[in-house]
């Protein structure tokens, strides 16, 4: 990864905790825009790293996030909720063929 690739890499990770914050702050839908927005941002952070993206892992890894403690505290280190929220929305969302 270059300096600058890294450089986005960290952008979208702050990117998307501050998304999904807002997101459970405001009482928004794993079904709505704002959560399928989130979905990209975090398939695009996931591609950085991965040699290939695939929904079902994309749905796996959103479920580690609500299985593992560890991954729930970081998400929702500020905002309960939002690990949860970024599992329901992968789940709808690359269920629903659209990232």
């Amino acid at each position: 990864m270059t300096p600058a690739q890294y450089e986005r890499f960290q952008q979208l990770e702050q990117e998307i905790l501050t998304g999904l914050e807002q997101a459970v702050q405001n009482g928004e839908t794993a079904e709505g825009a704002v959560a399928q927005h989130l979905v990209w941002l975090h398939k695009e952070w996931l591609s950085m790293t991965w040699s290939q993206y695939t929904p079902q892992a994309h749905q796996g890894v959103a479920a580690l996030y609500v299985a593992d403690e560890r991954f729930q505290q970081y998400y929702d280190q500020h905002v309960p909720g939002c690990a949860m929220f970024l599992e329901a929305a992968v789940r709808y969302w690359t269920g629903a063929g659209q990232v």
